[in-house]
């Protein structure tokens, strides 16, 4: 995928030596490459919906990008450090239909929709699976470690903080 999007956006060479640096880095094991973790997950689905973000952005196909946006909602699932990428992802997207003039607005205005429903779609139906197991109440309580004894009352309020930028960003 980073050769083909390397060659998309500059050309041939830049696209076998994102590959090839990648492919290094990848196996190196002072980078952890070879322990299977969740950053690899986070990668590909970054990569996916990048290569095609480019690909939506050429040929205008709803199909295409509810795809992107869900690689991209996938790979905030799978690394919460994604919500940047994503976020970037998002408002360049919505940037790029709004200075479009050529089309209307209602029209841009649904892609952008669209682009934002799919990037939730993945978070919404952990939570939904979540919620549907009965434990989602007990992600929302962020005392429990507290109340056991187990951490410091300052990690979790800052736990705390952090999910609910999460959902906020979402929402």
């Amino acid at each position: 995928m980073l050769l083909w999007l390397g060659s998309k956006l500059l050309d041939a060479t830049a696209g076998m030596v994102a590959a090839t640096t990648y492919m290094v880095l990848a196996a190196s094991p002072s980078m952890l490459g070879l322990t299977g973790h969740a950053t690899h997950f986070c990668a590909f689905f970054a990569t996916a919906g990048l290569c095609l973000m480019f690909k939506a952005r050429q040929k205008e196909s709803p199909g295409l990008i509810a795809a992107f946006a869900l690689c991209f909602g996938t790979a905030v699932l799978m690394k919460q450090h994604a919500a940047v990428i994503a976020a970037w992802a998002g408002l360049t997207y919505a940037a790029g239909k709004f200075c479009d003039r050529t089309t209307p607005l209602a029209v841009r205005a649904g892609k952008v929709l669209l682009c934002a429903g799919a990037m939730l779609l993945p978070f919404g139906l952990c939570c939904l699976w979540l919620w549907h197991a009965g434990v989602f109440g007990q992600i929302l309580v962020l005392d429990h470690p507290i109340r056991e004894g187990v951490c410091d009352r300052r990690a979790v309020k800052l736990c705390g903080t952090v999910l609910l930028a999460y959902v906020q960003f979402y929402s």
